[in-house]
């Protein structure tokens, strides 16, 4: 669930242009635009950088990550007087009883042309389906069991993805436009909507084949970005070594394969996924700020 709010500070054409002068800015923005699309697009990782929303190929934050160490620009979170971004709550009340969203804001100032801004908000909340329903069927789960954490970490995510899409002029994927650049589309990972569900397996209900693609994204995102065993502090060999050691348990020596997860098996996998998931996010960002100050 997000939403979008978009305000350019354009300072790029003379308030009194001619239309020669107006016409040469615009030509020289799309051509711009389109060298971005071009040289993001050929960077992309069709199993890490793209999702299948309801079939249809979509960057995802990791994409927009890599967008970012590209061409560069500034990102800002609006933050409160003690330099903490700023989640705005929401709270209501509807037939299922109480929800929850959060909002977060931000910028992004483009480094092409005169220093183009784009602001933007990204907006989760309880009734978000892969943290706020029941696996197995269509309730939503009471509000004591959904971690608020991931939703404010969803939505400060989700801003920072649109600014950067929205700042650079990213427009939505085709299938045509990237296999045009030789982006092989079959290695796609679906984690939404029916082809994900057939990806996840004929048994899987719409939610479980919602969890299990986006269990087996996060375990790839996981062992690419280096991350290492807890138990041996040695990096992992697959995707699957990264599944097997988050689900290990004294009873249960974990699972081995993404396809092999029951459907019971899905809810517990995803909470105890999506929690090695944000622990390891969190350390990559301490990393990072630490390097920020060296």
């Amino acid at each position: 669930m997000t939403t979008e709010i978009q305000n350019s500070d354009n300072s790029l054409i003379p308030e009194h242009a001619s239309i020669e002068m107006i016409a040469n800015e615009i030509e020289r923005r799309n051509e711009i635009g389109e060298r971005i699309r071009k040289i993001l697009n050929s960077k992309l990782d069709p199993e890490r950088d793209i999702d299948l929303i309801h079939g249809n190929p979509c960057r995802n934050k990791n994409a927009a990550k890599k967008a970012f160490r590209i061409f560069g620009g500034k990102f800002e979170f609006l933050k409160d007087d003690n330099g903490h971004p700023i989640l705005i709550k929401k709270t209501g009340t509807d037939e299922y009883g109480p929800w929850y969203t959060y909002e977060c804001f931000g910028s992004y100032t483009s480094p092409f042309g005169n220093g183009d801004k784009v602001e933007a908000s990204g907006m989760f909340g309880s009734r978000d389906k892969f943290f706020g329903k029941n696996s197995g069927s269509e309730d939503f789960k009471p509000l004591n069991e959904i971690d608020e954490g991931n939703i404010r970490q969803a939505a400060q995510t989700e801003c920072f993805k649109k600014c950067i899409f929205l700042g650079l002029g990213l427009t939505d994927l085709s299938e045509g436009e990237l296999r045009s650049i030789g982006v092989d589309t079959e290695k796609i990972t679906g984690h939404k909507g029916e082809v994900a569900g057939k990806k996840g397996g004929n048994t899987d209900g719409d939610t479980e084949a919602n969890m299990r693609g986006e269990i087996e994204r996060m375990c790839r995102d996981m062992f690419k970005g280096g991350m290492k065993s807890e138990f041996t502090g040695s990096p992992f060999s697959s995707p699957e070594s990264v599944l097997k050691d988050v689900t290990s348990s004294a009873n249960f020596n974990g699972w081995s394969s993404f396809k092999k997860i029951s459907s019971k098996g899905v809810k517990p996998t995803f909470q105890n996924v999506i929690k090695a998931y944000s622990a390891w996010e969190k350390s990559i960002q301490t990393t990072e700020n630490d390097q920020e100050q060296e």
